[in-house]
């Protein structure tokens, strides 16, 4: 069950034979025009979607470690699949979405010196700059040309190099993954089988302002220390795209794919929660920019180059009612945007599951630039939903899960029965030789004359 090279349990993992679907539902916000005239105080918006793409994952530059750990990338490629995408075709199909490297630079500015804010002014003036982009579904996704992008990339470059050179909010999912996972294999100890170890080669994050929230020792997902695995017990995710990990709570027991039993785990209801509901959401507080948002969002902008993208579940289900306020149009729904995750129990591996989660951006006004005048400062804009789940698990690995859940028991059976039978026959032997045996007294000893 540990992690070795040229092994079954290896060749699984370097290429998953399991290939996840990730749907895709962008929000068009249908009265941007109005709204940018004035004439429209709320916005509108409505859910196209899905948009299905098929990912595969590999595992490259894989190296093992003297310490019974291994490191290795992720190599990422979606593919669209037409016929489970509901009609939705993404060239043809056109939005208007709010303008994300306009609000990422308002954002970042809003906390600089005024004279930063007015050299802004003057090096954008010639530049185009809407509140909302109406483009195509593709070019939204795989990236689109943005001048203020562009400007971004080159001053940027300074302290941090952004890796690509058109903004698309699916760009990162497709390549090599920049960051470097080191994990435990699970040779020297089992029960820590799948855990990271290390990322780029930090033992611990430095995004977040106590040491739990910057803890890294969570699984990617694919398999889970079997101790761990257990009714009333959390297991941990660690989510590259939110820079931190996520827990996920047992609910119950499950049966899938033809009897196998697993056991249903899934987030927390106050995951998302302010830190007086859940104190242990306060190390994700920025409250050094007196700014911690409503519950049911989470602030990843210290994982996005600065930029206010802020994480919730869809439709900001288990959020805060002041959510739905700015947008009319969404509708939370707990079977569309819940998610869930059922695991093997004794193995460790998934078996079943759905991640949902939706990618917002916040508005942040500054008095000096005007160019958000109509919206209202700390709203938090819905982007898009993502869905990835797993479409069916393939024969063979349905089969190998069978035979390891089942006739591995069997045989577990049948072996300690022969044992339990071997030993009852042991034992009645023993018991019989010490029976038969005859006493010493018995024995006589002709050698020996009685006087009279």
């Amino acid at each position: 069950m540990g992690l070795e090279n040229n092994t079954l349990s290896y060749n699984l993992w370097v290429k998953p034979p399991i290939l996840p679907l990730v749907s895709v539902y962008v929000f068009n916000y249908t009265n941007a025009d109005e709204f940018e005239k004035g004439i429209d105080t709320r916005l509108q918006v409505e859910e196209l979607g899905p948009y299905v793409y098929r990912q595969r994952t590999e595992k490259v530059n894989v190296v093992f470690n003297h310490n019974g750990t291994v490191s290795y990338q992720e190599k990422v490629s979606l593919s669209f699949v037409p016929e489970l995408s509901a009609r939705h075709h993404p060239r043809q199909d056109y939005i208007a979405v709010p303008n994300i490297p306009l609000l990422s630079a308002l954002s970042v500015l809003k906390d600089s010196y005024v004279l930063a804010q007015l050299a802004f002014l003057a090096m954008t003036a010639g530049m185009d700059m809407q509140q909302f982009v109406r483009i195509s579904v593709h070019d939204f996704f795989w990236g689109y040309d943005d001048a203020l992008f562009s400007l971004a990339r080159t001053y940027t470059s300074l302290t941090q190099e952004l890796p690509y050179k058109k903004f698309g909010i699916l760009m990162k999912r497709n390549g090599i993954t920049r960051n470097r996972i080191t994990m435990y294999t699970g040779k020297q100890n089992l029960q820590q089988r799948g855990v990271m170890s290390r990322l780029n080669g930090e033992e611990r994050l430095h995004h977040w302002l106590g040491d739990e929230c910057n803890r890294i020792d969570g699984t990617d997902g694919s398999m889970f220390p079997p101790n761990l695995v257990k009714r009333n017990s959390t297991i941990y995710i660690f989510n590259e795209d939110a820079c931190r990990r996520f827990p996920l709570e047992y609910v119950e027991d499950i049966t899938v794919h033809d009897g196998i039993p697993g056991l249903r785990f899934r987030a927390p209801r106050d995951l998302f929660a302010k830190p007086d509901v859940n104190p242990q959401n306060a190390c994700y507080c920025r409250f050094e920019m007196g700014f911690c948002p409503p519950s049911g969002v989470f602030d990843a902008s210290p994982c996005t180059y600065g930029a206010p993208i802020m994480m919730s579940f869809p439709h900001f289900y288990l959020g805060d009612p002041i959510l739905l306020e700015t947008v009319e149009g969404l509708k939370p729904d707990p079977e569309k945007h819940d998610g869930y995750l059922d695991v093997h129990e004794e193995l460790g591996v998934p078996l079943d599951g759905k991640s949902r989660f939706q990618m917002n951006i916040l508005v942040r006004k500054s008095k000096t630039l005007q160019h958000l005048a109509n919206f209202k400062d700390g709203s938090i804009l819905p982007i898009a939903w993502f869905e990835v789940g797993i479409d069916g698990l393939p024969e063979e690995i349905m089969d190998m899960l069978y035979h390891l859940t089942f006739t591995t028991r069997h045989i577990q059976f049948a072996v300690r029965y022969m044992l339990l039978v071997l030993s009852a026959v042991l034992v009645y032997v023993l018991v019989r030789r010490i029976r038969c045996r005859p006493p010493a007294d018995d024995v006589s000893d002709t050698g020996v004359v009685t006087p009279i």
